[in-house]
């Protein structure tokens, strides 16, 4: 398989798309570039001179950056390969640099360019509490408690002020929900520290009626 590279003229021609400073030909490959060659050759349309694109570091939500890259793009050209070739240009850091160690050939349409992207940076897409977590009827607390801070803490960008509203929303009642809602919790350490006291009280009873019961 023959490994196409990113001449020099192709990387002006997208930076002057671009407004930007396209750098000077040496008459050699500059970089390599994941494109196939059919992509690379794809003339860009003229009015994307001056546009500008927000730079995605990894920092943001992926899949907003992905909406406001079509968005401004899409106002010129929705053409596949025009959406690959212009894509690096909204890349920053890492994330660039991640793009041009992609193996020569692997991109065959923007499709399967946001597959790669999203794959990769899939952590920078928000995560939220599940809407229908709830405290089964049988649930322990301690169980319940449990898979509450095990999500939370894989959420990306927590918000502490909406789980501590949440969790109060998807408790079953008892005293630990009485609890919460006549004090809601300072913070999530306060939560915790509640929590321990209200398990070990759920659970002492719970013994004691077993021991009451054999």
């Amino acid at each position: 398989m023959m490994n196409y590279t990113l001449n020099s003229s192709t990387h002006g021609l997208v930076a002057e798309a671009l407004g930007a400073h396209a750098p000077r030909s040496q008459g050699t490959p500059c970089s390599t570039t994941p494109l196939l060659d059919g992509i690379i050759k794809t003339p860009l349309p003229k009015g994307l001179r001056g546009m500008h694109l927000d730079k995605y570091n990894s920092t943001i939500d992926l899949d907003k950056h992905l909406a406001n890259y079509l968005t401004q793009v899409n106002l010129f050209s929705n053409e596949d390969a025009v959406l690959c070739q212009i894509f690096p240009t909204s890349l920053n850091g890492s994330v660039l640099h991640w793009y041009t160690k992609l193996p020569t050939n692997l991109i065959d349409s923007f499709e399967t360019l946001k597959k790669k992207f999203g794959t990769k940076y899939s952590t920078s897409r928000p995560h939220h509490l599940p809407v229908n977590l709830r405290q089964g009827e049988s649930e322990s607390l301690r169980s319940f408690v449990a898979q509450f801070l095990n999500i939370s803490v894989k959420i990306r960008n927590f918000n502490p002020d909406v789980a501590l509203h949440s969790i109060i929303m998807a408790l079953k009642p008892g005293p630990f929900y009485d609890s919460l809602c006549k004090l809601p919790p300072k913070d999530m350490d306060d939560l915790r520290t509640r929590a321990s006291g209200y398990i070990q009280m759920e659970e002492m009873v719970e013994f004691r009626d077993s021991v009451c019961v054999g």
